[in-house]
């Protein structure tokens, strides 16, 4: 990268500096220059530190309400059918209570992920919005 940099006309000031290492830029043939200094992204995130840290409020939500509408339906079952019944039941009758107890789960997960996409995105749009202030104006 050394070789690029100083084809454009930039040369390493401190050279193995690592990450906050400056670059000057040579205008034309004369003796006049100006820095730039490179400190490396800034502010990045180091993820989550723990297992739990990554869950959000919707994925938290998610869960619960989850364990929720098992519990209700595993009672309702209970309460209104028992659960000798359900041996009896023919192939298509099983599927649609399974389907019952099943089609709102995945409606609530499917929103809870198209809600932690759009937060993903807009993380994503506010950090490359970031990295191009920072290389439109270099301080």
């Amino acid at each position: 990268m050394t070789d690029r940099a100083t084809d454009r006309g930039f040369e390493s000031v401190n050279p193995g500096a690592g990450a906050e290492s400056a670059w000057r830029f040579r205008f034309g043939s004369g003796g006049g220059s100006r820095a730039l200094v490179y400190s490396g992204p800034v502010d990045q995130d180091p993820g989550p530190q723990t297992p739990w840290e990554r869950f959000t409020k919707p994925v938290v939500l998610g869960i619960v309400l989850t364990v929720v509408w098992l519990l209700a339906a595993f009672a309702y079952i209970q309460a209104q059918y028992g659960w000798g019944v359900l041996g009896e039941l023919l192939p298509h009758e099983l599927g649609i209570v399974i389907a019952g107890i099943v089609a709102p789960l995945i409606f609530l997960w499917l929103l809870v992920a198209f809600v932690e996409r759009g937060r993903d995105l807009r993380d994503g749009t506010g950090e490359l919005n970031r990295q191009i202030r920072l290389l439109t104006y270099p301080t």
